[in-house]
C-alpha cells in the first residue's frame, strides 16, 4: 500500500514511510518493533514448530572486516544495555566462514563490556578475548566453596598418569606420579 496501515488502534502499524512495522506500537523504533505496555503481558517474541523441525533465529550480515558485529541478542533495563550475546566475523576474511560468540555484561556504574568468548577454533576465553588455549581464565579461579570438601586435580600432558591434586579431605596439596 502507499498509505500507513493502522489496525485495532495501534495493536498492529505498517509505516510505509519507514517501512516499519508495529506490534502494539503506533510508531515502530525498528523494521519490526513489539511493544507491550501491560504489566499483564510480556513483552515477548515467540517463534514455535509444531512440526517435527527446528524453530530458527538467523543473522546474515554483509561484511568484509574481522571482528565485525554479525548479530545477537541484547537485553536492556529500563533502556540501559545490561547483557549481550554476539556473535563476530573471525579472522578469515578472504572465505568469510569462520566466527566468534561472545558474552558481554554491565556492572553497575561501569560500561558493558565482553567477558567471555568461543573463538573460531573452539577455544574459550574468560576474562580474554583472545584464549591461548582450550579453556583460558585470567583472573581467579575458585572451585567449589570453602569447607565443602571438593577435590582439584591438574594433568599434564605427558601421558603418564602424573597429576597435581588439592585433597580437601587431607588439606593438602599433592603432587604424583610416576
Amino acid at each position: 500500500p502507499s498509505t500507513d496501515a493502522n489496525f485495532d488502534n495501534g495493536t498492529f502499524v505498517v509505516d510505509v514511510s519507514t517501512d516499519r512495522v508495529g506490534i502494539g506500537s503506533t510508531a515502530p523504533a525498528e523494521i519490526l518493533s513489539v511493544v507491550s505496555a501491560s504489566a499483564a503481558t510480556r513483552g515477548m517474541l515467540e517463534i514455535k514448530n509444531t512440526g517435527d523441525n527446528a524453530a530458527w533465529v538467523v543473522s546474515d550480515a554483509v561484511l568484509t572486516g574481522a571482528g565485525s558485529g554479525i548479530g545477537g541478542i541484547r537485553q536492556y533495563w529500563n533502556g540501559t544495555e545490561v547483557t549481550r550475546m554476539a556473535t563476530h566475523t573471525g579472522p578469515d576474511t578472504t572465505n568469510k566462514d569462520d566466527g566468534e560468540l561472545a558474552f558481554y555484561t554491565r556492572a553497575s556504574g561501569a560500561a558493558i563490556g565482553q567477558r567471555m568468548v568461543i573463538d573460531p577454533s573452539g577455544l574459550v576465553g574468560i576474562g580474554t578475548t583472545a584464549p591461548a588455549s582450550l579453556l583460558d581464565v585470567r583472573g581467579t579461579v575458585q572451585v567449589g566453596v570453602d569447607g565443602t570438601g571438593y577435590d582439584v586435580k591438574f594433568f599434564g600432558d605427558s601421558g603418564n598418569s602424573s597429576y597435581m591434586e588439592w585433597d580437601a579431605s587431607a588439606d593438602e596439596l599433592e603432587i604424583r606420579g610416576p
